[in-house]
């Protein structure tokens, strides 16, 4: 976390992937929510949901709309 929070002082992308949502949203600028090794939704920081578990909702609910969204 400590070097992170650093590298993104000293100006550096850092890209992390997790489903530790809730752990990593107060580190990052950018989300991005991937399906299938594509970017399927991104959140800006001034888009962020003010608590880290609506950001695990807004997630949860993503893939299972896609996953209902399948045929059988």
């Amino acid at each position: 976390r400590q070097l992170i929070l650093r590298r993104r002082e000293e100006g550096a992308t850092v890209i992390v992937s997790s489903h530790l949502l809730e752990t990593l949203s107060p580190l990052c600028d950018d989300i991005h929510l991937l399906d299938n090794g594509r970017i399927a939704t991104v959140y800006r920081r001034e888009e962020y949901p003010r608590a880290a578990n609506e950001l695990e909702e807004l997630f949860h609910r993503h893939y299972l709309t896609r996953l209902s969204d399948k045929p059988s």
